[in-house]
Parts: structure tokens; C-alpha cells; sequence
């Protein structure tokens, strides 16, 4: 096997050759002369060099600059094995340092945006993962529903923070992302007591989304009630409102609306 990095990606050339349980070496023939050997055994890394760099921080520099001619030398074996590791887990670990958005990784996985959905796929080789406590507490609640803004918000962790976890495990062909179109937030009632107009504030974050998929700031939405009824309200956003639709005591008295009730919000127009 061998080709030219471009237009294949390192890290599915490596991904494959771990699937496939090889034994070999991965040469990489890279512009700057430097030249990268990837060694397997039974599909797992046991030695990386690249120049003088070796192991993960290898790894690290040949997935940060990926450019080169590769071919695959089927049984050739290291002089010595220098790593111990479950690939995913090696994998996992080189991914973390390239989060500073100009390796190819990122560039080819679209960061998820705030509504959108992930999925795990293989729910297996991410139990067997080493997570750092942040990414558990994101992987643990991952379950097809809740939405990116929503696994920041139940785990407390910043939103950007949220998206590169994901990142990293969709890289790996752990997980997948839905895109979410500008539909219907469920929230809940809430009592705003710094509000009196006939407005209805909700968390930025859903606003923000809905604003890039309309193309043009959202100003009015359309609410329902639990009994059905709907009612328009000019929209206002605040940070960190989560799940909730606050609303002032007059506009609660007036459209008898109760607090703590289940309302559906989509934009109007």
C-alpha cells in the first residue's frame, strides 16, 4: 500500500491499519526530509519515529504537518518497542495536542454547532477510552438528544470546550454529529424578576443558533402552551438560561401562563 498524504489522511491511514491488525511499518517521505516510520503489531503502535522526535510527540508532528508520500512495509518490525499502549487511547492522547485549529484533523471535522446532536457509534471502544474527569462527564451524557449547548450547560464546562471533546472523538470514528435545523426548543416557564414588558427571554445561545440558520437576527417568536394556545412575543436573549423561557409577572398574569409549565418556541417569520 502506498499513496501521497493529501489525498489520504494520516489518521484513517492509521485507523486502518489498526482495524486490519497489521504488522508493519508506515513509512511517511516527508518534504522537509524528515522521514516518519509508524511501526504496528497485531494492529496496536509499538514505536513511532519522526527525525529525531519519537512516540507520541512523533505522532503528534506528523499529524500536525501531514504532507509526504507513505507506503506500508508489511512485517518489518522496530528495534525496539517503545510503546505499551491501546491505540485508541495512544490516538486519543496525540489528538488532545492538536487542538490549536491548524492541524488537518480540524480543519476536515466541522465543529458542532450549538443545537446540533452527537451520536456514539461505538459505544465499546469508548468505554474502553482513558478519558481525562471533563471528557467523561461530556461522553456520559452523550445520548442522540441532547444537543451540544445542552451537554455544556448539564456538565457546567465552557461550550468551546464541550465542541473540542466531540471534535476529537468524531476524528476517531467514535461519534457522529446531526445537524439540528432551526425548529422547536421545549423549555420551561420561568418568572423573570427584573422583566416587565411582554417579552420572553431565552438562553443566547439558542438565539445565536437560530440567527446563523435563518440568515438574519430572529426578533420574534412564536410560543405554545401546554393547552395549545400560541401567542408571539418579541424575543431577548441572556446567558446561561439553559432550558427555561422567562417571561415578567405581568406577561404571566395577562396570557395566564404558569410558571414551571412546558412551552414549545420556534422562530416566527
Amino acid at each position: 500500500m502506498r499513496g501521497s498524504l493529501g489525498v489520504f489522511n494520516l489518521l484513517d491511514l492509521l485507523q486502518l491499519l489498526s482495524q486490519n491488525q497489521s504488522k508493519g511499518c508506515l513509512v511517511v517521505y516527508h518534504p522537509s526530509e524528515r522521514e516518519g516510520r509508524v511501526f504496528f503489531e497485531a494492529g496496536r503502535i509499538t514505536h513511532v519515529a519522526f527525525g529525531t522526535t519519537t512516540d507520541s510527540d512523533a505522532l503528534h508532528a506528523m499529524l500536525k504537518d501531514e504532507r509526504g508520500n507513505f507506503e506500508f512495509q508489511p512485517s518489518k518490525a522496530p528495534a525496539k518497542k517503545t510503546i505499551d499502549q491501546a491505540f485508541d487511547n495512544l490516538m486519543l492522547e496525540v489528538i488532545r495536542g492538536l487542538d490549536d485549529g491548524s492541524s488537518t484533523i480540524e480543519k476536515q471535522i466541522p465543529v458542532p454547532e450549538e443545537l446540533d446532536t452527537p451520536k456514539i457509534l461505538d459505544v465499546a471502544r469508548v468505554s474502553a477510552l482513558t478519558m481525562s474527569a471533563d471528557e467523561f462527564a461530556i461522553v456520559q451524557l452523550i445520548d442522540g438528544e441532547r444537543s451540544v449547548v445542552s451537554l455544556s450547560q448539564a456538565t457546567s464546562q465552557p461550550l468551546e470546550a464541550v465542541q473540542k471533546t466531540l471534535v476529537r472523538l468524531a476524528s476517531m470514528g467514535l461519534l457522529e454529529v446531526n445537524k439540528r435545523k432551526a425548529r422547536v426548543a421545549r423549555l420551561v416557564l420561568g418568572l423573570s424578576r427584573e422583566m416587565t414588558g411582554m417579552q420572553v427571554c431565552v438562553d443566547d445561545v439558542i438565539l445565536r443558533a437560530w440567527d446563523r440558520q435563518h440568515g438574519r437576527p430572529v426578533k420574534k417568536v412564536r410560543m405554545r402552551d401546554e393547552s395549545g394556545r400560541e401567542f408571539i412575543f418579541e424575543a431577548i436573549s441572556a446567558p446561561n438560561l439553559g432550558a427555561y423561557a422567562l417571561f415578567s409577572n405581568n406577561a404571566l398574569t395577562r396570557f395566564n401562563l404558569r410558571a414551571g409549565g412546558n412551552v414549545l418556541l420556534k422562530p416566527e417569520g
